[in-house]
């Protein structure tokens, strides 16, 4: 039985709230959210019966298998900025679990700290009534082999470059981080991958004939990811100095082969008639800096942008579009459809 009294103590002036059975502590914090609590007031139960996870997920949480707790925020942050708020709590709760029980845990965006491959912590963001309320899930009180295995969405990561730095220097990963931070003036940059942590497995699936390259949705989430990279990286680090392929098919990957797959015919190809899309690149000198913040979208919005070097000139249509990374003016794109 958790120590509510000692737990209250410790985090006093806090609010501290603990149920002996709920549907879910994130729906009492919602709750008390509504009702204008402060923040970080903390609301936990010795059982769910109704715990909630991502995509409207809902389960039965046992009493004595777990720690289900959650905490009202109140903080000054943009929208857009809610994934950090994830990344900041898996950090904490990874380096609390490390200090307290001496294991070594793996972080798995977005939301599961993993032990050995099994599903340790669940972690929930949302937000609510100008709140962040923030669900923590810790199994505890079960064998390893007990806890859940989560279906992989990629080979097993390595371990986490950012931990394992941190432990060489004797500093917490949030303590690393925030140094990184300092050293760049904020420009350093946590990557947290989604998918396709293995590069061995990468190389392997993009030997398949059956694999057609392709881009990722990063317009739709300007402020978190920036996908754009990928053909400088692909002919960079693949082509050139992995010699996955040889030049003229890297390029034939990246132009033809998918522009024919989607109908697109007279893209992606140099022969009359075609649409006269060119790039003319240094491949010996391509290279990419760090994502940065740009605020020019209508209003003064962000956007990730990632300049690369090594692009000389892009033609879009016949006419000069990209001047060595920088726009010329020339608007000449125009819809494209199936031909």
């Amino acid at each position: 039985m958790l120590n509510v009294d000692l737990v209250s103590e410790s985090l006093h002036p806090r609010t501290v709230l603990w149920l002996e059975q709920t549907d879910s502590t994130m729906l009492d914090a919602a709750r008390l959210a509504e009702g204008g609590c402060p923040s970080g007031t903390v609301v936990g139960a010795e059982e769910q019966t109704a715990g909630q996870g991502r995509h409207g997920r809902s389960w039965r949480s046992d009493r004595e298998a777990g720690l289900y707790f959650s905490t009202v925020l109140r903080l000054p942050l943009a929208p857009a900025q809610q994934p950090m708020v994830t990344m900041a709590v898996g950090l904490a709760v990874a380096e609390a679990l490390m200090q307290t029980t001496g294991v070594t845990v793996d972080l798995r965006w977005p939301n599961d700290i993993m032990l050995n491959g099994r599903k340790a912590v669940g972690i929930l963001v949302q937000q609510h009534n100008g709140a962040l309320i923030t669900g923590i899930g810790i199994n505890v009180n079960q064998a390893q082999d007990a806890l859940p295995v989560l279906p992989p969405t990629a080979p097993p990561p390595s371990p986490p470059a950012n931990p394992a730095r941190a432990a060489a220097q004797g500093v917490s990963p949030v303590e690393w981080y925030l140094d990184a931070l300092d050293r760049t003036d904020g420009a350093a940059i946590a990557n947290w991958p989604v998918l396709n942590q293995d590069f061995d497995a990468i190389a392997e699936l993009m030997q398949s004939p059956v694999t057609v390259m392709g881009l990722a949705d990063a317009g739709a989430h300007a402020t978190q990811i920036m996908d754009a990279s990928q053909p400088t990286f692909f002919l960079s680090h693949w082509v050139r100095d992995e010699g996955l392929f040889g030049i003229e098919e890297g390029v034939r990957r990246l132009t033809s082969d998918t522009a024919s797959l989607i109908g697109l015919t007279d893209r992606g190809v140099i022969r009359p008639g075609a649409y006269a899309d060119i790039n003319v690149v240094d491949v010996d000198g391509m290279s990419l800096s760090l994502p940065e913040i740009v605020h020019d979208f209508p209003g003064g919005s962000p956007r990730f942008i990632q300049r690369a070097t090594g692009i000389d000139h892009t033609i879009v249509n016949g006419r000069h579009f990209m001047d060595h990374g920088r726009h010329t003016g020339t608007l000449a794109g125009r819809l494209l459809r199936s031909t």
